[in-house]
């Protein structure tokens, strides 16, 4: 039987998401009565761009086929589904029964019964209740177990948490939460060295929310090249004079917490595409070649004023 969920000449344009600037999608077009995907493999599909939207909350690609499916043609009966989608019928009701419990489709009483689909933006606020409350589940957990493993008593001698060691961490939101890790738990300073565009990307990701929570416990220091964004963002965390520095060298990006460990901020380009890593340690000679950029720090108040005039501003 043919595939009516595809050969809906209404699925591409009443399915389309609202695209970024200039980007286009490929639209099914029509072949012998029949409407397929384009074969122009460089633009997804209208429905492909929904499946890879609908998988970041966790719908597997069958799983977003039925309920688009439901959503698109309302209420129908398993067997209609499972024709209609090429799902073997056993599948097709294991997914059924999956979106009610999510709270995606609801049961008609019928004989068979039929289910009907949410509308998309309800679907979507079900969705990320169900995200919200296993977060704060997990939370809960966590100090749960954190209360357990305080109360093991600690052994007398660590000598393995001691010993230097070192972390390659890929991707933005682990690098991200590493640096707000190793702020939080600083006890004596922590020394930021970062370019403006760095301290612009921690700025906004809230990694500098915990270096301005922290600030008066802790002496805080900041080396970055001068700019109207480094400029704004020492403002927004309310940094004093002796807190910042500007500089005109080619720094690299680090952060430096009790002169113990060391989060340095790698970029890779490949492909065209940047990729975020980062590299941790708590090893002595690197942290020690690394506090010599204290000496190459200007002062703010002088080398603002300078490089005000050189840009103009």
């Amino acid at each position: 039987m043919a595939n009516e969920f595809e050969d809906d000449p209404l699925n591409g344009a009443a399915l389309l998401p609202r695209l970024k600037g200039k980007e286009s999608v490929a639209f099914p077009y029509k072949k012998n009565g029949i409407w397929k995907p384009s074969l122009d493999r460089g633009k997804p599909t209208v429905m492909e761009l929904m499946q890879e939207s609908l998988s970041k909350f966790g719908l597997l690609k069958n799983e977003t086929k039925v309920y688009l499916y439901l959503a698109r043609f309302g209420g129908q009966k398993a067997q209609r589904v499972s024709e209609a989608l090429s799902i073997h019928r056993t599948e097709t009701y294991k997914i059924l029964r999956k979106l009610e419990k999510m709270g995606l489709i609801y049961r008609v009483l019928d004989k068979p019964a039929k289910f009907v689909a949410l509308p998309i933006d309800q679907a979507l606020s079900n969705l990320i209740e169900i995200k919200r409350q296993r977060l704060m589940l997990l939370e809960k957990t966590k100090e749960e177990i954190v209360k357990l493993w305080r109360s093991l008593p600690r052994p007398t001698e660590n000598s393995e948490a001691e010993k230097e060691s070192f972390q390659i961490l890929k991707g933005m939101l682990r690098i991200n939460a590493k640096a707000s890790e190793i702020i939080r738990k600083a006890k004596k300073e922590v020394f930021i060295v970062a370019t403006d565009d760095k301290l612009f990307q921690m700025f906004h990701s809230g990694v500098l929310d915990e270096l301005k929570k922290n600030s008066r416990r802790i002496n805080v220091k900041l080396l970055t090249n001068y700019s109207l964004k480094s400029h704004f963002i020492v403002k927004k965390i309310q940094l004093n004079e002796k807190e910042f520095s500007y500089t005109e060298l080619n720094i690299p990006s680090f952060i430096l917490v009790d002169e113990e460990e060391i989060l340095f901020f790698l970029e890779d380009h490949i492909n065209n595409k940047k990729e975020f890593r980062a590299m941790w340690t708590n090893q002595k000679e690197i942290i020690k070649a690394l506090r010599i950029l204290r000496f190459f720090s200007v002062k703010n108040e002088k080398t603002a004023k300078r490089l005000k005039v050189s840009m103009n501003l």
